[in-house]
């Protein structure tokens, strides 16, 4: 039965069998409390009866709209998983703590507002084992040397720090560079995440880094077999494995390759490394973001990079 936004009129409340109950448990009879159902108005000059008033919408309803007309900024995932967006695992679960499951959209479309609600927010609700403050670290080794990028007074720390505020970068000093990322522990890649600010309010959008690759240093006996077998079954060719511009003695493997896309509506944008890498039992401790394109600046700005992925079982 439809339930209407307003009771009835108290006369007429005992005269449906399935609300009378309720109205008469919360509502008891007048006499029962004392008073009159009859308001003097005059010392009893003239009377009228109490009226119901219709229920006026709430904040929940408010907010219920907002998150509705928020529904038509959802854009597609493209077409390689969850490049550009976050619809990864757990997303309706970290939401529903956010927002209150009474003021969530109940229709098939609340999951991707949620998701755009998040996007737009910067939010990745997954663990990043480069941030500095969960025990990353940068390789001074594996990163583009300081001459280059000295002058601006600037750190490579800055880009593992969890702030986005403005000038709060990396400036590498060309467009070009590389840094590498020691992890807080083992694990197996799944995803990389890059902000810069948004291109709507960036006064140089120039240096928003472009094209992409992720290494993985490959250490230890078992890796180095998984390597072997991706070779032999053709997954990997002598360019995934060359490693970036600054690589030391170590043995690499490309984890994924992506751009950072330039217009988006968000500034925070999560990419998947490789099937083959996702399938495999491949545990990285140490990774490089090597950027090999900018946007047409002199310098790139690198905000943040996280990388994402599953604890490697000791």
């Amino acid at each position: 039965m439809f339930t209407p936004l307003w009771p009835r009129k108290a006369e007429n409340r005992t005269d449906d069998p399935f609300v009378s109950a309720r109205w008469n448990a919360r509502e008891p009879e007048p006499e029962k409390r004392g008073v009159s159902n009859e308001i003097g108005v005059n010392h009893g000059a003239s009377t009228k009866k109490r009226t119901s008033t219709p229920r006026r919408y709430g904040i929940p309803v408010i907010i219920s709209i907002l998150l509705a007309v928020l529904a038509g900024l959802a854009i597609c995932p493209s077409a390689n998983g969850c490049a550009g967006t976050i619809g990864c695992p757990g997303i309706h679960s970290i939401t529903s703590i956010i927002f209150p499951n009474s003021i969530l959209p109940r229709y098939p479309g609340d999951v991707r507002i949620q998701d755009t609600l998040l996007r737009l927010a910067g939010i990745v609700p997954l663990r990043d084992y480069a941030l500095e403050a969960d025990g990353g670290s940068v390789d001074d080794a594996l990163t583009t040397p300081r001459n280059t990028w000295e002058f601006s007074k600037t750190y490579p720390i800055e880009a593992i720090r969890e702030s986005l505020r403005v000038g709060d970068c990396w400036s590498i000093g060309a467009p070009m560079g590389q840094i590498g990322l020691s992890l807080a522990m083992p694990i197996r890649p799944r995803r990389v995440t890059i902000d810069h600010l948004h291109y709507l309010t960036a006064a140089k959008v120039g240096e928003a880094p472009k094209s992409m690759s992720l290494w993985g240093v490959v250490d230890g006996i078992r890796n180095m077999e998984i390597v072997e077998s991706l070779k032999a079954a053709r997954n990997i060719g002598l360019n995934d494995t060359a490693g970036p511009s600054i690589g030391g003695r170590h043995t690499y493997i490309r984890l994924t390759a992506f751009d950072y896309v330039i217009p988006s509506d968000f500034a925070t944008q999560t990419f998947p490394v490789f099937d083959h890498i996702m399938e495999s039992d491949l545990d990285v401790g140490v990774v490089v973001l090597e950027i090999t394109e900018n946007y047409g600046a002199e310098t790139t700005c690198l905000y943040r990079v996280r990388v994402h992925g599953d604890p490697q079982e000791l």
